[in-house]
């Protein structure tokens, strides 16, 4: 478990994935983050994130 003190490895976004992103909320709207994520036209790109990743963005 990681103390206050210690930093916590964050993955960064890419630019194809932010794009991705604003594109499935553009298409789905906010908040269906798990609509935008089973999405064929954004799946292979988010492919490393989970629905609570990109709420939190």
């Amino acid at each position: 478990m990681a103390t206050s003190k210690q930093k916590i490895a964050k993955n960064k976004w890419t630019k194809e994935e932010e794009k991705a992103l604003i594109a499935g909320v553009m298409k789905h709207g906010e908040g269906f983050w798990k609509k935008i994520l089973q999405d064929p036209e954004f799946s292979d790109v988010l492919s490393s994130r989970s629905n609570v990743n990109i709420k939190v963005i």
